[in-house]
């Protein structure tokens, strides 16, 4: 095992750039105190963050600002206020009614008449646009946060993974966005006249079966946008455990069931009912960690292959060209090399 702090493999990275997209449309000198331009200075230095620490540093601006959409529409959302909407979908008798509840909600913090979303196609088509409301709803951050709401709210409102057939954004392509695949399941296409999506067949017929209350849901929205397996807390349980087990060579499917306390195959049913397995989630980690140690770290590939589990050079090799179409060693010089940060 290498001598690498690997304190962070508990927790998912990101890259820092997804702290410039949250800041890129204030005026920094005059919308943030001295405390805030510290802390993104500091998190701005760095490649990859946890995703605890974008958490931090999004609570805190929004407090500042008092504004859970931090800026990006005509009126401020006061803090609360998604928790209040959430407990008007909890009583949704569909998902395409709380789908077009959010939409109404929104459409209260935009200019009069306007409209966050066109949901015409929504019944017939499946599909969601996001509305050209000015330069702001262009921002990548913006129509992030708007798609990963409509991607978490019907799988929280159904009790399942709920997954997208297309999906897509009208800004750039960024050097991170192989990091969209991770956060949305589907890779999407980017430079469109707008940005939409499409759900997969079946995902608007699903009943209302919340994954859990509308005030726990509503508390931690921002996790349930960021973290990939948010609509199931035993899921995001495994990623865990499995990211401890690396630290000692003990993340074995049998020793992850024992440590959560459940048998081999109960962990194996329950990941089967959300759509995941033991084998994805252990995926996941390994190219998390290794996307973060090339990024973060001189270690040797040796030494990373080794860290994450890989009891050959050639094994993680082949893995990691298999999620990135590169090398490891190629990963890391065209990533040094496009970071903004």
């Amino acid at each position: 095992m290498s001598n690498i702090d690997l304190g962070y493999l508990q927790i998912p990275t990101i890259p820092c750039e997804f702290i410039s997209q949250m800041v890129d449309h204030l005026e920094a000198d005059t919308c943030l105190n001295s405390d805030l331009r510290n802390h993104l200075v500091n998190l701005l230095s760095r490649k990859k963050i946890s995703i605890s620490e974008y958490l931090r540093f999004f609570r805190a601006l929004a407090r500042h600002l008092d504004d859970e959409m931090i800026g990006f529409l005509p009126r401020r959302v006061p803090l609360g206020s998604f928790a209040a909407l959430c407990q008007m979908l909890y009583h949704s008798p569909d998902i395409i009614t709380a789908l077009e509840n959010y939409n109404r909600f929104y459409s209260l913090f935009l200019s009069p008449g306007d409209t966050l979303l066109n949901t015409s196609r929504l019944s017939d088509g499946r599909l969601i646009t996001i509305n050209s409301l000015g330069e702001l709803s262009g921002q990548p951050m913006f129509q992030q946060t708007v798609i990963m709401t409509l991607l978490r709210i019907p799988a929280w409102l159904s009790g399942r993974k709920v997954s997208l057939d297309l999906l897509r954004f009208s800004f750039e392509e960024m050097p991170f966005d192989e990091e969209f695949n991770y956060l949305y399941g589907v890779f999407p296409t980017f430079g469109n006249d707008t940005a939409s999506l499409l759900y997969s067949k079946s995902v608007l017929d699903c009943p209302i079966q919340p994954s859990e209350g509308a005030e726990d849901f509503g508390d931690h929205y921002i996790e349930h946008l960021l973290l990939w397996s948010s609509q199931d807390d035993f899921a995001r349980n495994v990623y865990a455990e499995i990211s401890r087990g690396l630290l000692n060579g003990k993340y074995d499917v049998v020793m992850i069931a024992k440590e959560l306390g459940v048998s081999k195959h109960t962990l194996a049913r329950r990941l089967k009912t959300i759509g995941s397995s033991y084998s994805e989630i252990l995926i996941r980690v390994r190219k998390d960690k290794a996307l973060y140690l090339l990024l973060n770290s001189s270690e040797p590939v040796e030494s990373i292959a080794e860290t994450l589990g890989f009891k050959e050079l050639g094994s993680f090799s082949r893995a990691f060209k298999s999620w990135t179409n590169l090398s490891p060693s190629q990963y890391r010089e065209q990533a040094g090399d496009a970071t903004i940060c």
